[in-house]
C-alpha cells in the first residue's frame, strides 16, 4: 500500500503554504519533504543513485557519429574543391559536423526494455516543479493529506511507496511514472 501522498506546484510560494497547512492539519515536520524536481532529462541527482547512466538506445552513437563524420568530410571535400582548397577545407569541416550528427542519430535505437503501457493506459512521466511529501501510511491521513494539497493548488498529486526520514524522501526517484490519485 502507498504510504506517501505527494502534490506538485509550480510556484514555490503555494507548496510553501501546502507545508505550513500539513503541519497545522496534524502531521509533524519529520513526515514532510519538499524539493525540486528538474525537467525530464536533467536530473542531475540521479547519477548520485546508480552512478552514470548511459542511456538505452545509444550505445553505438559514438561509432555512428565517427563514421558519418568521416563520410561526411569526405562527401564535403568533394564537393568543396570545386571553390579550390579553401572551398574543400570548408566543406570537410561542414560535412564532418553533419555526418557526425547523422551517423550518431542514425544508430540509436528504441530501448526493447522500455517500459510499456498495457493497452488503454498510459505512463505518467513525472513533470518539474517544487514536489511536497507526506508520509501517510493510512487511508484517514492520506484523505486528509489530499485534501489540504488540493486546497494549496497542486497541479498534481500522487499516491508513491517509499521512506521519508528527518524531513527527506530518502528514496525518491525522479524516473519513476507518477500514480495519480483518482
Amino acid at each position: 500500500m502507498p504510504n506517501i501522498i505527494a502534490g506538485r506546484f509550480q510556484e514555490l510560494e503555494r507548496a510553501r503554504t501546502a507545508m505550513r497547512q500539513l503541519v497545522e492539519s496534524g502531521f509533524g515536520r519529520n513526515e514532510m519533504a519538499s524539493f525540486f524536481v528538474g525537467p525530464a532529462g536533467q536530473h542531475e541527482g540521479y547519477a548520485l543513485q546508480g552512478g552514470e547512466q548511459e542511456f538505452a538506445g545509444t550505445e553505438q552513437s559514438a561509432l555512428g557519429a565517427a563514421t558519418g563524420a568521416l563520410g561526411g568530410a569526405g562527401v564535403g571535400t568533394a564537393v568543396g574543391l570545386a571553390g579550390g582548397p579553401i572551398g574543400a577545407i570548408a566543406g570537410a569541416a561542414v560535412g564532418a559536423y553533419v555526418g557526425s550528427f547523422v551517423g550518431a542519430l542514425h544508430t540509436m535505437q528504441e530501448d526493447p526494455a522500455a517500459p510499456v503501457a498495457p493497452v488503454g493506459t498510459a505512463l505518467h512521466p513525472r513533470k518539474s516543479g517544487v514536489v511536497v511529501a507526506v508520509l501517510a501510511p493510512e487511508a484517514a491521513p492520506q484523505a486528509r493529506a489530499i485534501d489540504v494539497l488540493q486546497k494549496a493548488g497542486a497541479e498534481e498529486i500522487e499516491h508513491a511507496e517509499g521512506n521519508i526520514t528527518t524531513g527527506e524522501w530518502t528514496d525518491f526517484n525522479p524516473l519513476t511514472s507518477v500514480s495519480p490519485v483518482a
